[in-house]
């Protein structure tokens, strides 16, 4: 009788992963919503957050029955709502005779993890620069 193994058990090669999101976007845009598109070069789980700093604004998880694209939008957590507007706050109006403030863009952070069925992980991460 042949043995019978299970598939993949002799994989030692982590999957290839690969995001891609907007560059820059507004505020306004950012909390509608992040879409990305992320590859995967095998069947594998997907799980990923939004950082500002150390702060994770947002996170999600998605299955990659076979290798391909998948498509999607990461929604902001209250938590990551409260941080941004923190970080990004109104500009105040200018006193008479004088500039207003300008506030600088933030420089958030896409990060990817991939994981195959033998357990085997990748990372992959892009950057997002928001404006108010």
């Amino acid at each position: 009788m042949a043995a019978t193994t299970t598939p993949g058990a002799t994989d030692k090669t982590p999957p290839a992963v690969l995001v891609r999101a907007t560059s820059s976007l507004k505020l306004k845009s950012l909390l509608k919503g992040l879409s990305f598109a992320t590859s995967c070069s095998e069947r594998c789980t997907l799980s990923g957050r939004l950082l500002l700093g150390s702060t994770v604004l947002g996170t999600f998880t998605a299955t990659v029955n076979q290798a391909g694209v998948v498509n999607g939008t990461l929604r902001l957590s209250s938590t990551g709502r409260k941080a941004l507007a923190k970080r990004l706050p109104k500009p105040k109006k200018a006193k008479k005779g004088r500039k207003a403030k300008t506030v600088k863009p933030a420089a958030l952070v896409l990060e990817v993890i991939a994981v195959d069925a033998v357990g085997l992980k990748a990372r992959s991460s892009t950057r997002v620069v928001v404006a108010r």
